[in-house]
């Protein structure tokens, strides 16, 4: 019989493994989306991913590729009224969804003078509401099952740099990111006791297909690179890493804290773009 990947590993890296868990995503079918369920697929999570209706199929693909089980369930973030249901599908579906992480990124960049309210509102709405109703739906659920230290909880949620900095023409954006930096420090002194664990990242300027138009723009690059000690941009594969080790039991006490990944930008201040 196939040796399981747990066993495959070296002993002091057992602890970084995925093998038996399963992820809940939303935001998966983005292209740093994309990077993160390749590589928790690859360190043995079956996937769960709350995807709008017309997302392609491409994650189930992917997943599956690494012989790991994957479930789509149709969910609109901007559609409140359909997220206890799609948790529930979730639940039913896959059986053990017992790792949520709010992966969905929502960008605005424009001045605040001409942003629509609606807009601005829409922006809270996936940043910051549906990732507080998604982690509540799922926490519920966790507080009727019996709780040892191999049931720990995981939650992650997705803020960003510009939840310390203003920016510029990213007012709502960067209001939001800065309220899951807080709201993950809430939800960790409530839930921590009860072994579900709440942690956020922020991520710098990374590639994705809504900040495509920037980092193939010459000219942006040049006003914000030398604000980046690494001096490029971020892929999906500079932040798996991070995401696994606060998903695994290597992390099994950490929580309430913001993992920064942004190539030390932020230790450059006053150099910092609109992202």
């Amino acid at each position: 019989m196939q040796e399981s990947q747990q066993t495959l590993l070296p002993s002091y890296l057992r602890i970084f493994s995925l093998e038996g868990k399963t992820v809940l995503f939303t935001g998966a079918t983005g292209g740093i989306g994309r990077s993160l369920v390749s590589a928790f697929a690859s360190a043995g999570a079956d996937v769960i991913s709350l995807q709008l209706p017309s997302d392609p199929p491409i994650v189930k693909g992917i997943v599956e590729s690494f012989g790991r089980r994957c479930t789509l369930v149709s969910c609109d973030l901007l559609n409140l009224g359909t997220i206890p249901k799609a948790i529930e599908e979730a639940r039913i579906q896959g059986k053990s969804s017992r790792h949520p992480h709010q992966l969905r990124g929502y960008l605005h960049s424009r001045a605040y003078g001409i942003l629509p309210i609606t807009s601005m509102e829409d922006i809270f709405k996936v940043n910051v509401t549906a990732g507080v109703m998604i982690a509540s739906e799922c926490v519920k659920r966790w507080f009727l099952q019996p709780f040892d230290k191999r049931g720990v909880k995981k939650i992650i949620n997705f803020a960003s740099i510009a939840s310390f900095q203003g920016n510029v023409e990213t007012l709502a954006y960067s209001a939001s990111k800065a309220a899951v930096v807080n709201m993950t420090k809430a939800m960790s002194n409530e839930w921590a006791p009860h072994g579900i664990l709440v942690n956020s990242v922020c991520p710098g300027y990374t590639k994705s297909a809504i900040t495509k138009h920037l980092y193939e723009d010459d000219a942006y690059n040049k006003r914000i690179l030398p604000g980046i000690p690494c001096r490029r941009w971020a892929d999906g594969d500079d932040l798996a890493g991070t995401l696994i080790y606060l998903v695994s039991s290597a992390s099994n006490y950490v929580t309430g804290t913001c993992a920064i990944m942004d190539g030390g930008a932020l230790g450059l201040p006053g150099l910092g773009a609109h992202l």
